[in-house]
């Protein structure tokens, strides 16, 4: 875990990510190097493996009655809006890290606009917009 993370810190993703591999392929699946293993991949620019692997991490979370954290709801969400997913199950994702996480509120308003705005909901996407202005920065 220490070689992969030291790895990611000199940006030498590629190796991070044989290391983080490497691990889960003798010990098994376990979350923090996962977790570590999906950023490695975001930051190399593998976002639909990232993305893929922040999902899995979610449902695993979900499966066995654990909350979420919201910092991996967010990187799904952020990799999904990325990728270009105007889902209704994006919107939910979001409004409920408007809860969970308050501080980005903002942020997550803008993005509800946003991806309402493609859905072709523009009066919808105005009132998350104004609630995204006047969300505290």
């Amino acid at each position: 875990m220490l070689d992969g993370e030291n790895l990611f810190q000199q940006k030498k993703y590629a190796a991070a990510e044989s290391a983080f591999e490497n691990y889960t392929a003798l010990y098994g699946k376990d979350e923090i190097v996962l977790r570590a293993l999906a950023r490695t991949l975001e930051a190399s620019g593998k976002v639909d493996v990232a993305k893929t692997l922040y999902a899995e991490i979610l449902n695993t979370c979900l499966s066995c009655g654990n909350r979420a954290d919201p910092f991996l709801k967010r990187r799904y969400a952020e990799l999904c809006y990325q990728t270009g997913d105007t889902s209704s199950t994006l919107v939910d994702i979001y409004l409920g890290l408007v809860q969970e996480d308050p501080d980005n509120r903002g942020t997550y308003f803008k993005r509800v606009a946003d991806i309402l705005l493609k859905m072709g909901e523009a009066d919808e996407a105005k009132r998350y917009e104004t609630l995204a202005r006047n969300a505290p920065q």
